[in-house]
């Protein structure tokens, strides 16, 4: 949080007893309680001699919070010791809004003439897309944590290797640092360069790693499973989804409570390699997705082929449509930033799988967009 206070002299008064006056009518910030007598009595000095214009200026998500709480950019009452009680009041709610520090500040007072052009209109940067790209970018790194641990927990792998992983691990939390310090100058910039981070943990750890984690079976197609008041309660084991939001299929949509539950196999050669989305009226026997609603019926076809990508894990991606971020620098630059991969592909990629259906919901007017998700790779 800045304030910048200007002081404009609409008297006769010499230039160094005003600076005087504001240096002294300035003593009360930071001080909790009422205004002393001679900080009240310079105010008063500095309202017969100058008018007092106090703009404020925010960085940071805490900076959002406060404009959305009706923080002003400009005050300008009628009195200086108005004006200034005002700004303080802003500046005791930032504070009591920021995060435990044990730095000490104080205020630049004296200070402010030593910068040269600043602007008037200082840009708060929009972190709202760095945002979700990093809770992403921090459960990967998780799951690389995990699997290290796993790895060099192992009495087989000789000290070497377990070295290697170890360094690829520091390798990989040091990589999602850099990204953090990147994207705080240029949040415009998170969803290509999270996309480019994350494509470097699969391939430098995951990939690397993979055939040395316990293999799970295969997956050999999906079970439907309803429910309905008073039996709510979703079964175990069913597919999830990757942001923690409803795996129901009919979620907002009525009808019955839908969930998937993968039917498991160890035999490769019965291991489905893709799933299609079919759309056609056909009964409930044939797992309808959407059963009890009124929208038309639809199930998943389990597909096989010989490709040795056989599935062994499963999710579901619910797209809700979330406000714009606000451009803040370089609109091209942004949007450029924001289109060069849809939701859907973004968070295929963070999550390492291969492939998708077409939209489950497709054809259901208002509902969010649905994707099950699959990869050969736990």
């Amino acid at each position: 949080m800045i304030a910048r206070v200007t002081f404009t002299a609409k008297s006769q008064i010499a230039k160094n007893d005003l600076q005087a006056q504001a240096k002294a009518s300035l003593r009360f910030w930071g001080v909790s309680g009422d205004i002393e007598a001679s900080a009240k009595k310079s105010m008063e000095d500095v309202n017969t001699n100058a008018d007092v214009e106090i703009k404020l200026f925010y960085q940071g998500e805490l900076g959002r919070f406060m404009l959305q709480s009706g923080s002003p950019s400009s005050i300008s009452e009628g009195t200086a010791q108005a004006s200034f009680l005002q700004a303080k009041s802003w500046a005791d709610q930032f504070i009591q809004n920021a995060c435990q520090h044990r730095y000490a500040y104080r205020p630049l007072l004296d200070e402010y003439r030593n910068i040269e052009g600043f602007p008037d209109d200082q840009v708060v940067p929009d972190y709202y897309v760095a945002h979700r790209m990093s809770y992403m970018i921090l459960s990967q790194i998780v799951v690389i944590s995990d699997m290290k641990d796993y790895l060099l927990s192992r009495t087989d792998l000789d000290i070497k290797l377990k070295y290697s992983i170890q360094v690829d691990e520091i390798k990989m939390v040091q990589l999602g640092r850099n990204w953090v310090k990147s994207t705080v100058e240029k949040p415009e910039d998170a969803i290509t360069t999270a996309g480019d981070l994350l494509e470097k943990f699969d391939k430098d750890f995951r990939a690397k790693y993979e055939m040395l984690m316990p293999q799970k079976p295969y997956i050999a197609g999906v079970k439907v499973v309803y429910g309905g008041y008073p039996n709510t309660d979703p079964p175990a084991g069913r597919v999830k989804e990757v942001e923690g939001r409803s795996e129901d299929i009919n979620y907002g949509r009525g009808g019955d409570f839908v969930w998937l539950v993968p039917i498991r196999t160890e035999h490769a050669e019965d291991a489905c390699t893709s799933f299609e989305l079919v759309i056609d009226q056909v009964p409930d026997e044939f797992g309808n997705l959407v059963k009890g609603s009124k929208d038309k019926s639809r199930y998943l076809r389990c597909k096989k082929s010989s490709s040795k990508d056989k599935i062994r894990r499963l999710a579901l991606y619910r797209r809700k449509d979330a406000p714009a971020p606000r451009v803040t620098k370089d609109p091209p630059a942004y949007i450029k930033s924001l289109l060069g991969r849809s939701w859907v592909e973004t968070v295929q990629s963070f999550w390492a799988f291969t492939g998708r259906t077409s939209n489950i919901n497709q054809g259901r007017h208002g509902a969010d967009e649905l994707y099950l998700l699959w990869s050969p790779r736990e």
